[in-house]
């Protein structure tokens, strides 16, 4: 209810600003509806037509209000995902401080009040997945959430590749066929809906984020979100702990610091930090109770109560100092020359 309620009251101070991706999200969905594009056209980058449709027919039907109202809904969905995540598989301590390091993360916060619904859901999907494959074993049930997360990021596949290394390793190939299968269904089946648009859509997104950010962004972007000392810790713990879960759990939240590195492209970390968040909160979480400050003896309760305090107090603060700046009143397209200036690739 505390992370709720600190989401709702950045709702409140932003008084409509969101972040320039969704409003262009709402803007393409609406250009689809009125005809002045198709879906067989090309498509704004970093996700298909899907995303847009939905989150325009919403905000045609409800406002902003019922969009945010929505990322407010994936955030308790996610929550809960997490929850059922570490539930049998940490003790209640690391369980509980894992779900606040998550919750109250600074790009956790972005996302859901400046109304990012295409990362949360797809977060939401993807995290579901796995936890699909951990309770019941079901990896084509897993691949498929994780394809259909697909359709509204197409960051969703660096993920995949961690989970995909983790059935590798373990040498369960017949799992891991299932898996690749159910990933990639929902983007073959929308390919031959949209004319392979989709398709062109993900390769012109690989072009543009191959080498899109210099050393000192990349650099900057590592340190800023945290990512680099989330991979650090999420090793360290690794190293002491080798178990299954904690395996998996580095492994699909690593991926994207690698992806960085090799591609040279931190331009969304900020965003896909959240999903990092969900799996390494746990190991990190392991490093705060039973590691220490030192690493040497486990955390009394006295201060893992002062840290969480402290990174509760930080994330908020840094949240609120950085929301105005990099948000915008929604802009909506009111002619087609407007709408080819916001998406000159589809004319």
């Amino acid at each position: 209810m505390a992370a709720v309620a600190v989401k709702l009251a950045f709702i409140v101070y932003l008084d409509g600003r969101v972040y320039q991706d969704v409003y262009r999200a709402i803007d393409f969905g609406m250009l689809i509806d009125n005809g002045t594009l198709t879906i067989h056209t090309g498509i704004i980058n970093s996700k298909t037509f899907v995303g847009p449709l939905l989150w325009s027919r919403l905000y045609g039907c409800c406002g902003l209000n019922g969009l945010l109202a929505f990322n407010l809904c994936m955030f308790v969905a996610l929550f809960a995902v997490q929850y059922g995540l570490g539930r049998k598989r940490y003790d209640t301590g690391t369980t509980l401080v894992a779900l606040i390091l998550f919750a109250f993360y600074v790009g956790t916060n972005r996302n859901v009040a400046a109304g990012e619904p295409d990362d949360n859901l797809a977060a939401l999907l993807f995290a579901g997945g796995v936890l699909v494959y951990l309770e019941t074993r079901r990896v084509l049930l897993a691949g498929l959430c994780m394809g259909v997360a697909f359709l509204f990021k197409f960051w969703v596949p660096i993920f995949c590749i961690g989970f995909v290394a983790h059935l590798a390793l373990q040498r369960a190939w017949r799992d891991l066929a299932a898996a690749l299968a159910g990933m990639g269904l929902p983007f073959l089946v929308l390919n031959g809906i949209d004319g392979l648009a989709s398709l062109r859509a993900l390769l012109f997104s690989l072009n543009v984020q191959h080498g899109y950010s210099d050393w000192n962004g990349l650099g900057f972007k590592l340190l800023s979100t945290g990512l680099l000392f989330m991979v650090l810790g999420s090793v360290w713990v690794w190293r002491r702990q080798r178990t299954d879960t904690n395996t998996l759990f580095l492994l699909v939240s690593s991926t994207y610091f690698l992806y960085a590195l090799a591609n040279r492209d931190a331009f969304s970390a900020s965003y896909v930090m959240m999903l990092c968040m969900v799996f390494a909160s746990f190991l990190l979480a392991e490093l705060v109770v039973h590691g220490g400050y030192l690493l040497g003896r486990a955390a009394r309760a006295g201060e893992v109560a002062l840290v969480l305090v402290l990174y509760v107090a930080l994330t908020t603060a840094i949240s609120y100092l950085n929301f105005y700046r990099d948000t915008l009143p929604i802009v909506l397209l009111d002619d087609r020359a407007a709408a080819q200036q916001m998406f000159p690739w589809n004319f």
